[in-house]
């Protein structure tokens, strides 16, 4: 067994994820989050900000977002299943590889929306529980499964913006955005088998 053997990497990724949701609930605190902003607002020679939002919103919006993550990855996995037959007790971790390639692949810089960094990671990832031979085709297709519904997103906010008055358009864009990526990525990802 080498220095990276797959229980190794599996206790690593198990960690970072416990790492990473223990540090977005440290910064999630109010009197934190405003310490960091300012921290870094003082070093850019901005304004200081104040956070006016409570814990128990912030957890809120939080729990949204962590529910948002489910459904996007079961609309990931529907799209798996459109082109290989997969089983249901595989969801968690394709949820898993969905959402750490997306999130390596968003915080990578050099990489303009993870371009190649994402699709890598979907292989490695996928390659453990599919066939070598439709990782790479999964990680393409999901490329354009994302792109045509950020491009549908962004057609029917500049339709909504023309529709309807700019007071009212926050609370349409949240719905929409809402609708667009659980409804719309259940609809591309095509339906269990």
């Amino acid at each position: 067994m080498g220095m990276f053997s797959e229980n190794r990497i599996e206790w690593l990724n198990y960690s970072l994820v416990s790492l990473l949701v223990s540090g977005c609930l440290l910064f999630s605190h109010p009197k934190v989050l405003e310490f960091t902003i300012n921290f870094v607002f003082v070093r850019l020679k901005k304004e200081k900000v104040q956070v006016q939002y409570s814990f128990s919103k912030i957890l809120a919006v939080i729990f949204l977002e962590i529910i948002y993550w489910f459904i996007l990855s079961y609309a990931f996995f529907l799209l798996i299943r459109s082109v290989y037959v997969i089983e249901l007790s595989m969801y968690f971790d394709v949820a898993f590889a969905f959402t750490t390639s997306w999130l390596i692949g968003y915080l990578t810089i050099l990489a303009p929306a993870g371009l190649g960094v994402r699709e890598e990671l979907l292989i490695i990832y996928l390659s453990k529980i599919l066939p070598k031979f439709a990782t790479p085709v999964i990680a393409v297709v999901a490329r354009f499964w994302i792109v045509a519904s950020e491009i549908v997103s962004l057609a029917l906010i500049l339709l909504l913006h023309k529709l309807f008055h700019k007071e009212k358009l926050k609370l349409v864009l949240l719905l929409l955005v809402c609708w667009v990526g659980i409804y719309g990525g259940v609809y591309l990802g095509g339906s269990p088998k």
